[in-house]
């Protein structure tokens, strides 16, 4: 997915107006100019509809998969979800969704993301030493400001795109990576927030260690592989390791329903190319939560 659709996708405004449109019936929607959301998503999926002039015409059935991306990519079901009220209780732009349960967890200030370090203390102390506040096996969940990541001396940097994930990813989980090399490594929460995830991608990208991207194993998540992956300039995606991946085991982490709804979504990146059809071939869609809580082999894709 287009990393600036989906970041449109993770507005609540947004949610809301396709929100009002949907449960209007609208089938032609009049827009100015091509960043909106309705002309990004009809770029995106030709099936949804389609521009004449500056106007979307919706196809048949083209709701329907607006419904299907939007569930699959931000956990919200516009046809259904009380959208006006999840943000009264800021379950959108800072919600995240786990077990299909609704979490809160607050974005923070401007300018600032949320990183977490791995490493032993002195390697940990030393990389952060130009920093106000040092880092330390005990004190490393920090709210960290873009300008002063760039002067920290790591080896690794991961971007999770879970916030659960985020927070549960340890040492031992970096023990699972076929091909790992390093020893401080910084985990970024990719974010929820549109304003915040455009920034972290922007600063991310002028970040002189290696990049890589840990994210569901589903469509969706190969998509956000792809986009970020694209965006800072990764040098490759963490993934199941084969030939584990063809093991009957994968079934018992199923997530059958999600796999339905995100049956559209497509990649194209040819790293990713063979994850994709074993996701395909075996109707797959298995959390990061659940490779972790399994302890699965996993492996470096370089980009």
């Amino acid at each position: 997915m287009d990393a600036k659709l989906a970041q449109r996708l993770e507005s609540s405004k947004t949610l809301l107006d396709i929100q009002q449109k949907l449960h209007a019936g609208e089938h032609t929607i009049a827009f100015r100019t091509p960043s909106n959301v309705f002309a990004l998503l009809v770029v995106y999926d030709a099936n949804i509809g389609h521009k004449i002039g500056r106007h979307i015409h919706i196809k048949p059935g083209g709701w329907n998969r607006i419904v299907s991306l939007i569930k699959a990519h931000t956990k919200i079901d516009i046809a259904l979800d009380d959208i006006a009220a999840m943000k009264t209780k800021d379950r959108v732009d800072n919600s995240l969704t786990m077990s299909n349960e609704k979490i809160l967890s607050k974005a923070p200030t401007e300018g600032f993301f949320e990183l977490r370090l791995l490493g032993a203390d002195d390697d940990v102390v030393i990389a952060t030493q130009n920093y106000i506040h040092r880092a330390s096996t005990q004190n490393a969940y920090l709210g960290v400001h873009s300008d002063d990541l760039m002067q920290w001396s790591i080896d690794n940097l991961i971007v999770i795109e879970n916030f659960a994930s985020f927070c549960r990813f340890t040492e031992q989980d970096l023990t699972l990576i076929e091909g790992w090399r390093g020893k401080t490594t910084a985990l970024v929460y990719r974010g929820h927030k549109a304003g915040n995830i455009a920034m972290l991608y922007e600063n991310l990208k002028n970040i002189k260690s290696s990049k890589y991207i840990f994210a569901d194993y589903d469509f969706a998540g190969l998509s956000i592989l792809q986009s970020i992956g694209k965006a800072i300039l990764a040098d490759g995606f963490i993934l199941p390791k084969e030939p584990w991946v063809k093991n009957n085991a994968m079934l018992d982490m199923n997530k059958n329903q999600t796999r339905l709804v995100q049956s559209h979504i497509t990649v194209s990146h040819p790293a990713l190319q063979p994850y994709y059809n074993h996701l395909k071939d075996n109707f797959l869609a298995i959390t990061q939560e659940a490779l972790m809580a399994r302890s699965t082999p996993l492996t470096l894709i370089y980009a």
